[in-house]
């Protein structure tokens, strides 16, 4: 439950923050706002729950400490 929470507080952090450094507020459209959430959402768990998104991500973060070794 506290990980909802946790969640929650960031994502409206996020928002805040989002809608503090616009320039136009006006034209803020929350649908599209809302899409994107929801294709972060989706994105986040097959990245975290499926086989293929975990073997994406092991060989992305296996580049970047490959890229890390080389520079030493």
């Amino acid at each position: 439950m506290t990980q909802i929470l946790h969640f929650l507080l960031a994502l409206a952090v996020i928002l805040a923050l989002a809608w503090l450094a616009s320039y136009d507020r006006q034209k803020i459209r929350i649908r599209y706002i809302l899409q994107l959430i929801i294709i972060e959402i989706a994105l986040a768990f097959f990245f975290l729950h499926a086989e293929s998104g975990l073997w994406v991500v092991k060989n992305i973060s296996g580049f970047f400490v490959f890229v890390t070794r080389v520079r030493r």
